[in-house]
């Protein structure tokens, strides 16, 4: 299915409901936005051919022994090249990186907020890295609408003879898939004051044992979520006296 047909789909799903989303509607366009922002980004890719010249003003800045390999400058530029290349039915957002939860979200958000992180990373990172608890937390109790929060991953490797970018797939995975899930909650210990703040940290993806049995199906009711986000803190604040 094209981005153009999934949009459709969705489309119509989210102005068919009326009133309070059942766990039924909520799950089945959580699904249907998966595949429409997996769609909408293999698109741009499949576009490009897959690949992208490093280069300023015709001068390769991604050879053999250039500091730019090892940076995490090529995952943000990657990331701005496919956020400013997305279909009118998507929007970017607003803010720094760092004080947003999300690189962009679906344009009628009236319903239903559907955002995504973006991540742009090698094939051989294993960066667990989502959002900071405190951020994610404020986004999802900024209002009543029910949320959905997509994680996608679009891989690379770098071709140092050419010095190109190599496009090697896409990951993604619904956040209210596992959030809520027995041992699922992980966060790093990042903190900003003298005394400790568990909201400080940011959340991290599972192991893959536990991702691998998540999909939209395992997905609570929409009031659920906002109920657990509500009390993240304590339930982060838990994580730590366990481990």
């Amino acid at each position: 299915m094209n981005s153009k047909s999934a949009h459709q789909t969705l489309e119509k799903l989210i102005s068919s409901h009326q009133g309070t989303l059942t766990l039924h509607e909520y799950r089945q366009i959580a699904r249907e936005f998966q595949i429409l922002v997996e769609g909408a980004v293999l698109e741009i890719w499949e576009k490009h051919k897959n690949r992208l010249d490093l280069t300023l003003n015709g001068v390769p800045v991604a050879s053999e022994g250039s500091a730019v390999n090892t940076s995490t400058a090529i995952g943000f530029l990657v990331e701005e090249f496919i956020v400013k290349q997305l279909p009118e039915w998507f929007s970017s957002g607003s803010g720094a990186t760092g004080n947003s939860a999300f690189d962009f979200f679906y344009s009628d958000d009236s319903k239903i907020k559907l955002m995504v992180n973006l991540k742009v990373e090698k094939n051989t990172s294993n960066n667990k890295g989502v959002v900071a608890a405190n951020i994610l937390r404020a986004e999802y109790l900024a209002d009543s609408r029910p949320k959905i929060y997509l994680i996608v991953k679009s891989k690379y490797h770098l071709d140092a003879a050419t010095s190109s970018l190599r496009f090697d797939g896409l990951e993604s995975v619904i956040l209210e898939s596992f959030i809520t899930r027995p041992g699922a909650l992980k966060s790093d210990n990042r903190n900003w004051s003298a005394e400790f703040n568990a909201l400080s940290g940011r959340l991290q993806l599972p192991s893959e044992s536990v991702l691998n049995q998540c999909s939209a199906d395992t997905i609570p009711k929409p009031e659920d979520i906002r109920e657990f986000m509500k009390d993240l803190q304590n339930h982060l604040i838990r994580t730590k006296t366990r481990n």
